[in-house]
């Protein structure tokens, strides 16, 4: 939801890899950087045990989730018992439905 931004990936991954958890990460923000279904398949489904999503814009993050197949992959996690959390945003956009400010002109990328 933060757009794919280092500083917040680094700030969410820190605590976790601090306990000795393996962390990978998956780039959705730009065309350019999304893994093959496969590969996101792989570590989606079959091999965390956690996804953490930032804060940051919402609908931005569903809508890409939908374009590149993200979001069937995180449905299956979840029935499979991954446990899906962040913040802000990245709380919320597990769920059916939520208030967001993901519209506000200061809140788009490319605003």
């Amino acid at each position: 939801a933060s757009f794919d931004k280092d500083e917040n990936f680094n700030r969410h991954s820190k605590k976790f890899l601090a306990k000795g958890c393996a962390v990978d990460r998956i780039n959705v923000a730009e065309r350019d950087s999304v893994l093959p279904h496969e590969e996101m398949r792989r570590l989606v489904v079959d091999w965390a045990d956690v996804l953490v999503c930032s804060g940051g814009n919402t609908l931005f993050a569903l809508l890409r989730w939908k374009e590149t197949g993200l979001d069937l992959l995180i449905k299956e996690a979840a029935a499979n018992g991954t446990v899906l959390c962040g913040g802000s945003a990245g709380a919320g956009c597990w769920f059916t439905s939520m208030h967001s400010d993901s519209l506000r002109p200061d809140n788009v990328k490319h605003s």
